[in-house]
């Protein structure tokens, strides 16, 4: 989930994607941090979710559909310098790197 502080939506160079095989299904429900009950604006509500207990926004008080909830595999990966070299535990890219 990216947020942004105005209507306009955010670069597509502001964040990257990973692969669907990376990451698998969170562990632990949602956690409720914030919800809209009593402001008199539109409904929603901000949840903590997975391990890295990221947040997501939800329109509505009901939690995000848990199908839906994915989180890193690993805690553990690194970030080539630019190059477009990934370094992730061999569970995910079998000799260790992608490039």
């Amino acid at each position: 989930m990216v947020g942004t502080t105005d209507e306009e939506p955010p670069s597509i160079h502001g964040f990257n994607c990973v692969p669907r095989k990376w990451c698998k299904p969170i562990s632990v429900p949602p956690k409720l941090v914030w919800d809209d009950t009593g402001t008199g604006g539109r409904q929603g509500a901000v949840w903590q979710v997975g391990s890295f207990s990221l947040l997501q926004v939800t329109r509505g008080h009901s939690p995000p559909p848990e199908d839906e909830l994915l989180e890193l595999t690993s805690h553990r990966f690194m970030l080539g310098d630019g190059s477009s070299k990934i370094w992730l535990p061999p569970l995910l890219a079998g000799d260790g790197r992608l490039s």
